[in-house]
């Protein structure tokens, strides 16, 4: 009885050692078939790559090989890859916004802007730097305004300057945050 105690012991293991491999597998499956269904631009960047991690885990201990393993393997590095791409996109634009609005390259911030938001930086960053990039771009053209117009007011020989309009664009020049040596440079003229 000993021996028969024994082979019920060691088939009731390899019956529960089978359900805990098929188990995982169908969970890993559930887990690899949830991917077609994010929505967006960028599905992969809506999945729960630590669950994923974690039922690929169970299921390679629990026995599971093959295409079903090494799908879910390529899947989690095309993930990790995603969010790599994603996340340096995102620091690049911050890069790009950083620092103040009269010297930021608009140039350079639209276009990490379109790639940020391609790479599908969230819907609020994307935002917030479109905002800043149109706010720079608002301030630079009224700094680069006010300057041509104070080196139009002091164009010129000095007896014909109109000390009137001069004072005036010298004023629009400073609040329009103009650099001050710009300003005595055409106060010098």
């Amino acid at each position: 009885t000993l021996l028969l105690d024994k082979a019920i012991t060691v088939k009731v293991q390899s019956e529960e050692a089978t359900r805990q491999r098929d188990d995982a597998a169908a969970a890993l499956d559930q887990a690899y078939r949830s991917l077609n269904t994010g929505c967006g631009d960028h599905p992969l960047l809506e999945v729960d790559v630590r669950d994923l991690k974690q039922k690929l885990e169970a299921a390679a201990a629990a026995g599971v090989t093959g295409d079903q393993v090494e799908n879910a393997q390529l899947t989690i590095t095309a993930i990790e890859k995603e969010h790599q791409h994603r996340d340096a996109a995102k620091t690049a634009l911050e890069k790009a916004l950083s620092g103040r609005l009269l010297h930021m390259d608009v140039a350079t911030a639209e276009t990490r802007l379109i790639e940020a938001d391609k790479a599908g930086v969230a819907r609020d960053v994307i935002q917030a730097a479109r905002r800043d990039i149109v706010t720079a771009s608002k301030v630079q053209k009224r700094r680069d305004e006010a300057y041509s117009a104070l080196v139009a007011a002091v164009a010129g020989p000095p007896l014909s300057v109109d000390l009137t309009v001069a004072r005036q664009a010298v004023q629009t020049a400073v609040d329009a945050y103009v650099d001050g040596s710009e300003i005595e440079e055409a106060k010098d003229r």
